[in-house]
């Protein structure tokens, strides 16, 4: 029983729970830019120039932070020589 309990409880972990709320249209806006919010089967995404950026909860205000998060990134791993 406990060999067949533990790998069902470690794929039910791995699988998303619930999907998150629509966003209805929710938009997220830097230096001028405006990027829609998307919701998927694993949260709230937006794209920034081709790539995915996921959002750290399903509110605008994570979907903000995980966009200007990963521009600094970006501007930053642009800078290395």
């Amino acid at each position: 029983m406990i060999r067949i309990l533990i790998p069902a409880l470690l794929l039910a972990a791995c699988m998303p729970s619930a999907p998150p709320p629509d966003p209805a249209g929710a938009t997220v806006s830097h230096l001028g830019v405006v990027y829609l919010i998307e919701a998927t089967a694993y949260g709230w995404q937006l794209e920034s120039k081709g790539k995915r950026v996921a959002c750290r909860a399903p509110t605008t205000d994570d979907c903000y932070w995980s966009l200007r998060n990963h521009l600094t990134a970006e501007a930053r791993l642009a800078d290395i020589p």
